[in-house]
């Protein structure tokens, strides 16, 4: 019986070593995952910018619609400033799409669940890009004729990262577990 219960904590040792490595790898997979989708945000708004002129504008504190806009102009549905984009008899068309959806992660529209946008049906669509952790990817358009702002234009891009708190991001635009030293990660023109 002795024998038995020595074999069962040694099992109980190994499994909790084994299970503590297992979750340190799945995290490290979350964060190579979400610095690689920020790569990819950043690209499709740098193509925006070149198409556009500039990046998609959001307002100031709008945490939730800013992330709505990234989704709809990097789809092609608005414009820079908010505006829908539209053919030559002002109906609503469909811009360019800058990102592939399927190397992101998207939380759709509860009402039009995995609804993206449609070349033959261009509307404004309640989605976000979402990171590994489940919180929508953070965006703030920097505009240089404020003068509150900075002095570029610019975007701020990052992920809320594995505490999920709205703290600025660190290097690799991700919001550390402990924001101490943390710094925005930001792209300026």
């Amino acid at each position: 019986m002795i024998e038995m219960l020595v074999v069962l904590g040694i099992i109980a040792i190994l499994a909790a070593i084994t299970f503590g490595l297992m979750s340190g790898t799945t995290e490290r997979g979350r964060l190579s995952r979400a610095q690689t989708e920020l790569r990819v945000i950043s690209q499709a708004l740098e193509q925006y910018r070149g198409q556009y002129g500039d990046y998609p504008w959001v307002g100031v504190g709008a945490a939730g619609d800013n992330e709505r806009i990234l989704f709809n102009a990097l789809g092609g549905v608005i414009g820079p400033r908010g505006d829908e984009i539209t053919d030559d008899q002002g109906n609503p068309s469909l811009g360019r799409v800058f990102v592939e959806y399927s190397r992101l992660n998207v939380e759709f529209d509860e009402e039009q669940p995995n609804r993206l946008p449609d070349r033959n049906e261009p509307q404004v669509l309640d989605n976000r890009f979402i990171d590994p952790w489940g919180n929508a990817y953070r965006y703030f358009y920097k505009n240089a004729s404020d003068p509150d702002n900075w002095n570029r234009s610019g975007f701020i891009l990052y992920s809320r990262g594995p505490s999920g708190a709205d703290d600025p991001p660190g290097r690799d635009g991700i919001v550390p577990d402990s924001a101490n030293n943390a710094d925005n990660l930001h792209h300026d023109q």
